[in-house]
Order: structure tokens, then C-alpha cells, then sequence
């Protein structure tokens, strides 16, 4: 099924078959540079993360990972979230993970803007909310350029990114609102 398009890409539902699609994105160290450091997602680990992933597509309040595909050519180039932020279950947050090769492209802020859209008029979303790490200053951007504001600062506690120091913790969160 496919859930919108942009100008340039289909964002459509994953299934097992994005498995691979999914282990090579997550295996390009810069891809998961602000995720966790750079370390791969084992296939286990993504096989476990994909099925709980689709799972959330019909629920009664719909979300969950996306694919993300270059409308011209069909090739699968990322992944965009809407689900129940972390700290606060009550929000619903913004994420998106795309390879490298269509980074600086737009596409990113294309498809934020296109899930926003998505949550805020077609399921009925009060406002959409998106973290980053600090120092994550593309991220940010698509953040802003998508229309999100700048909300606050924060520290990711040390079980979200263990072993990481409490300067390379720091965070940020946007938000749009209705």
C-alpha cells in the first residue's frame, strides 16, 4: 500500500522482503553515525526490529516505519517513521533514515514534510514531534525546512546511548503543531 507521494519519491508499506534494504542501510557506519556511533544492525536484530515495525500500520492509531522510494526508478533509498515518542507516549515523532547517496538531495525534507502532512490532516495528529542529537545539524535542518520549530534541549539518558558521554548525549526537539 502506498501511504503518499512527493514529487520525487513513493512512500509505501515494508514488508520481510525490505530486510536486506534494511541491513545494507544500517550497515554504512555514517548512515548510523549519530544513531549509535556507527555500529551495524545485525539481520536478527533488524528481522525482530521490522516485524514489530509493520505491525502498527492499521492499529487504531496508524504509524509505523515506512519506505522510502525514488519515484523514477522504484529503488528503495530510506525509511520514515510516525510513532509514539519515547518520553512522552501521548506525541507522535518524526524519524527518518535514508542512504548516503541521496544525502543533500532534499529528499529527506521532502518526505518529513510529507509525513507531516500526512499525521496532521489525513490521521488526524495534534502535532508531530522529532529529536536529534545536537551536534546532528542536517538533521536539524530538515527538521526546520520541513516547518518544525526548535522546542528544547535535553541529554538522552545513558541507557539510550550506552557507554557515550554525557556532551555527545545532547539533544534537541522540534515540533509542528496543527
Amino acid at each position: 500500500m502506498i501511504l503518499f507521494t512527493t514529487a520525487r519519491t513513493v512512500v509505501r508499506e515494508m514488508d520481510a522482503s525490505y530486510l536486506d534494504h534494511l541491513v545494507n542501510l544500517d550497515s554504512d557506519p555514517e548512515v548510523m553515525r549519530y544513531i549509535n556511533g556507527g555500529k551495524p544492525t545485525s539481520r536478527n536484530r533488524m528481522a525482530e526490529k521490522l516485524a514489530d515495525w509493520t505491525a502498527h500500520y492499521r492499529a487504531a492509531r496508524p504509524g509505523g516505519f515506512w519506505a522510502i522510494h525514488l519515484a523514477y526508478s522504484d529503488r528503495f533509498v530510506g525509511w520514515v517513521h510516525l510513532k509514539p515518542d519515547w518520553a512522552d507516549r501521548e506525541l507522535d515523532e518524526l524519524g527518518y533514515r535514508l542512504i548516503r547517496e541521496v544525502w543533500g538531495s532534499g529528499i529527506a525534507t521532502e518526505v518529513a514534510c510529507g509525513m507531516i502532512d500526512h499525521a496532521l490532516h489525513e490521521w488526524g495528529r495534534e502535532s508531530v514531534v522529532a529529536r536529534t542529537l545536537a551536534a546532528n545539524r542536517a538533521s536539524r535542518r530538515v527538521m526546520e525546512k520541513a516547518g518544525m520549530r526548535f522546542e528544547f534541549s535535553f541529554t538522552y539518558p545513558p541507557e539510550v546511548l550506552p557507554g557515550w558521554p554525557v556532551e555527545r548525549r545532547a539533544a534537541v526537539r522540534y515540533r509542528i503543531d496543527t
